[in-house]
This record gives structure tokens, sequence and C-alpha cells, in this order.
């Protein structure tokens, strides 16, 4: 299934805009797209380790930019990471994994006003043929400036509980809570142990093995045209 991603949608974003800055959320995220784009187009391979870099230093600017107080940096720095770590996400999916190429068909991101746990959801790949038919799976989407961070298990778990009691998650099916990160390893020990087969990783070293995802100007020019 090929598709067009120069003509992807994904949905509207919820951006903050902390009100004291020159600078909104959505102009900072689509800036730094542009940015990504025009890196792309000058024939530079773009890597998790080059992406986490701009995300990083995209979002510390923005937190500074935006206010002094340092309680506060820190609160816009973690919100615009993950907030387009979480777009990023949502276009992957879309796009890379329109036929299941990682865990999950029919992505929608959740469209909670808290953050219970589940990120996004859809049904997973390997479970829509299986006996009992399609299976609803939930994600799990994290950003960290330290790669060699690992998501912990309380993490996942919140993801796992959001999406029995609101998703229709089967823990007796398998890949069905999947964690898309930036980090080396993914999840720590106690979350693979605990989670077993319904743990499923897309972590820094398979964004990385994608041919037609990050690494190529089509993907990124894609990402933003998408932006609403």
């Amino acid at each position: 299934m090929q598709l067009d991603m120069l003509n992807m949608k994904i949905n509207k974003p919820q951006f903050t805009h902390c009100g004291c800055g020159n600078l909104t959320e959505y102009e900072t995220t689509k800036t730094l797209i542009g940015s990504i784009l025009d890196i792309a187009k000058q024939g530079k391979l773009i890597t998790m380790k080059l992406l986490t870099k701009l995300i990083a230093k995209t979002g510390t600017d923005f937190a500074k930019n935006n206010t002094s107080d340092p309680i506060f940096q820190e609160e816009l720095y973690n919100r615009f990471v993950g907030d387009f770590f979480e777009l990023f996400a949502e276009y992957f999916f879309k796009t890379c994994s329109a036929v299941g190429q990682y865990g999950i068909i029919n992505y929608q991101p959740a469209n909670n006003t808290k953050d219970w746990g589940v990120d996004g959801y859809g049904i997973a790949a390997d479970q829509r043929e299986s006996v009992g038919g399609p299976t609803p799976a939930v994600v799990q989407v994290k950003f960290r400036s330290n790669p060699m961070d690992e998501i912990s298990y309380t993490m996942l778990a919140k993801t796992g509980w959001d999406g029995i009691k609101n998703y229709g998650l089967d823990i007796s099916r398998k890949n069905n809570v999947i964690l898309f990160t930036n980090t080396e390893n993914g999840s720590n020990y106690l979350a693979k142990d605990a989670l077993g087969d319904n743990l499923y990783v897309i972590k820094k070293s398979d964004l990385d093995k994608d041919q037609t995802g990050i690494k190529t100007v089509t993907f990124w020019e894609g990402f933003y045209n998408s932006m609403p």
C-alpha cells in the first residue's frame, strides 16, 4: 500500500500558548519541521540522534524565550518536546505504518484533556487476522533528551490500565501495548518482565533503520504540509 505522504493530514494539534512570549508552540513546531526539511533537502541524513538534538535545542529555546522562571522553563520544555514527539509519532504511524509495519494500523491520537497514559490507539497489526479478530492496541509516546534513559514500568502500567479501562485493551492478546520512543533501549527490565508479550517497542534503532520515513525529504515535506 503506497500512501501519498505529501497529502496526508494529521489531527488538529492542541497547542498551548503560554501567553508570555513572542512565539506560540504552533509556530515553533512548524518552524522546527521546516528546518528539518531544509536540512534533509541539503542532503544531510536525518538520524534519530540528530532529530533528538534538534527537538531538545528547540524546546530549550522555546522555554527560555517565553519565561525567565527556571521552574516554568522546565515545564514549557517538557511540554514542547512531548507535544512535538507525539505529532511526529502520529504522522509516522499514519504513513510509515499504514499497513502495520510498526505494530499498529488505523492510528489515532488519544483525545484526552488529561494524560491518563494512552497517547494514541488503533488496531494491533499482527493480531488483526488472528482467532478472535482485530484487537485494540494503545500507544505511549516518550521523548527523552538523554537517549540512554529507559522508560519505566510505572509509565507503561498507566498506559496499560488506561487501555483496559477506556480503549478495550485485551491483555490476553499480544503486542498491543506499544512504546514509541527515541531512546536506545526502550523500556526498563521491569516493564519488559511485567508486560511480557503485550509490550511492543519501537525505539531509536528501529526508527533509524526505516528507509521510507525520517531519512527522506518526502517524509518531512509531507509532515510540514500535514500541519493545519
